[in-house]
């Protein structure tokens, strides 16, 4: 049952489930971030892509003239709740949210944190409370708490990750310039360096001119920094005080988003269409396979099963680890582009969306 009448701040139609109001407040939900949904530019994006490799036998991305036919702000954006033991249900909220890239739900107000381009936005209660920004921002990818309860991003337009400070960022406690360490070269071969003194938000870069096009970060424990290189097909190590790194796990191929999981790690080798997941030593222990096309993002539920973004093929899927792909939710094709998930409770989805709902706020 929904009850709608609700928008957001841009005028986004949000339909209520009736159920929301009534499911237990911890239950598990999840949050989908889709950074295009403007169907126009979408097929101007993939022809692009198409373009320039269409065998996929190697990915380096589009040239800064073809970035630059597509205005961002022509891409759309949103974050979507659904329902990851009843996916079959599609997006019970919606909430339009501009290039939505990376998700971060702060537990201890319920707001949500999403990347966006060269901004930051803060949502809560269904509106854009705030935005983040710092000169050092470009094609922002992934965002996520680190252990000092900072806001660790992924800059891939500048080859870089900052930490900085969950409400100013231009307050920087803790960065990684690849271009400063040993990662000089884009994949043609051109070098590449990074000023600090100039303003990346003004200035368009793409994939074949990063370096790295690094992509995810994430703090597991106080003195290191994980990080998925999509050109060098590599997770790495950086150790937060000599910044230097070292290869945990290569021949990947395009790789995304490493996250803990039970007993270990999850890792989506994107280009490769496969999941791994990792134990603690980073040791391979079970890789997942399914006729996927672009695996953009995989986390694990519990400890038997794991939802995986098929990209290119459009869907959800929630695979159980023995019994295989036992759920899943489609889209209309080529209406929209994922980009990321979040694990969030029926409470923080209440505050994140709902108009008047305060969630873990006190």
């Amino acid at each position: 049952m929904l009850s709608p009448g609700i928008t957001d701040s841009n005028g986004f139609s949000l339909s209520v489930p009736a159920e929301i109001a009534t499911l237990p407040d911890e239950r598990a939900l999840l949050l989908a971030s889709y950074f295009v949904t403007n169907e126009d530019a979408l097929a101007q994006l993939k022809a692009q892509w198409a373009k320039r490799d269409p065998s996929h036998s190697r990915v380096m991305g589009r040239t800064k003239y073809e970035t630059r036919l597509i205005p961002e702000s022509q891409f759309g954006g949103t974050v979507a709740l659904l329902d990851p033991n009843n996916l079959g249900r599609g997006f019970l909220l919606e909430m339009s949210a501009p290039l939505a890239f990376g998700l971060c739900l702060n537990p201890s107000n319920s707001s949500l944190y999403v990347t966006g381009g060269t901004v930051i936005r803060r949502y809560c209660n269904g509106l854009c409370t705030g935005m983040l920004s710092n000169p050092l921002f470009s094609d922002l990818h992934s965002i996520t708490f680190s252990t000092a309860g900072n806001l660790l991003v992924t800059s891939t337009g500048v080859d870089g990750i900052l930490e900085v400070d969950p409400d100013d960022a231009q307050v920087v406690y803790w960065d990684w310039l690849a271009t400063e360490q040993g990662y000089g070269r884009t994949p043609s071969g051109k070098s590449r360096s990074v000023n600090r003194a100039i303003d990346y938000r003004r200035y368009v870069s793409s994939t074949p001119e990063h370096t790295t096009h690094v992509n995810t970060a994430l703090n597991d424990t106080p003195g290191r920094v994980l990080a998925t290189l999509f050109h060098q097909g590599t997770l790495i190590e950086i150790d937060k005080v000599s910044k230097r790194s070292r290869i945990l796990l290569g021949g990947l191929r395009s790789p995304h988003n490493i996250r803990r999981r039970y007993g270990g790690y999850i890792l989506s080798d994107t280009r490769a269409n496969r999941v791994l997941l990792l134990d603690d030593g980073f040791r391979l222990e079970r890789e997942l396979e399914g006729g996927f096309s672009w695996v953009q993002d995989a986390v694990e539920l519990d400890t038997q099963s794991v939802l995986i973004a098929d990209s290119n093929n459009d869907r959800i899927l929630r695979v159980d680890y023995c019994r295989g792909a036992d759920d899943s939710f489609g889209w209309k094709a080529g209406s929209r582009k994922f980009a990321a998930f979040e694990l969030i409770t029926v409470r923080q989805a209440r505050a994140v969306f709902l108009p008047g709902e305060r969630g873990g706020l006190q």
